[in-house]
């Protein structure tokens, strides 16, 4: 086997690996949205038979949420920018747009804790909280996970240890910048989901 096919066997393995750990994640999260929807939709006893249960006040999508989604989706762009810079070979301009990247993910991260902290109910408030929490939180250390796997692509940049903007499919990097992206547009999308699931839903009265 030539050095060719060898490289092209790897990728072929990684990108195959990749769809794997990108189905668990969605089956672990779909999990979560179907059992907050299912309790939703079937009030018993242990909710007061309320939905949301009785002395929780859900929070409003038009606060800290609609921050975040701005956030989120001004992080994709900028990202998407960054993914084009590197298909170009413009090094400077992909390591100023990824650490804008980099720090509108730091901002979510930092409303997102605010949001928790100032939150009216807790985990332990019946299964509302539960699952609302487990899931945001899942996903803040997603977000987490991300932002420090792209600050080490960067660092990697500057280093000129990863030739992280070569068009080169045949270079065994190309599969981190790829990964990267896919990766964070799954998060973003996955966002999308929780604002109209765990939010938005909940704001209807009000809005109409």
């Amino acid at each position: 086997m030539g050095h060719r096919s060898h490289v092209l066997l790897i990728q072929g393995s990684k990108a195959y690996s990749f769809r794997w750990f990108i189905l668990s994640e969605v089956i672990f999260f779909a999990r979560f949205f179907w059992s907050f929807r299912h309790y939703s939709l079937f009030v018993s006893v242990d909710t007061g038979e309320f939905w949301p249960p009785l002395r929780i006040e859900p929070v409003s999508v038009r606060r800290l949420p609609l921050l975040n989604t701005i956030l989120l989706l001004s992080s994709r762009v900028t990202v998407t920018w960054a993914h084009a810079a590197a298909y170009k070979n413009h090094l400077r301009i992909l390591l100023i747009r990824l650490k804008w990247t980099i720090l509108l993910r730091f901002l979510f991260l930092i409303c997102q804790a605010f949001e928790f902290y100032f939150c009216s109910f807790t985990i332990h408030d019946s299964v509302f909280g539960s699952t609302f929490f487990i899931i945001t939180r899942f996903h803040g250390f997603h977000v987490l996970v991300r932002l420090l796997w792209l600050t080490t692509l960067v660092r990697l940049v500057r280093c000129r240890i990863l030739n992280f903007y070569t068009t080169s499919r045949l270079i065994t990097h190309n599969f981190s910048r790829n990964a990267c992206c896919i990766y964070w547009h799954r998060v973003d999308v996955l966002w999308l989901i929780i604002i109209v699931v765990l939010y938005a839903v909940h704001d209807l009265p009000t809005l109409t």
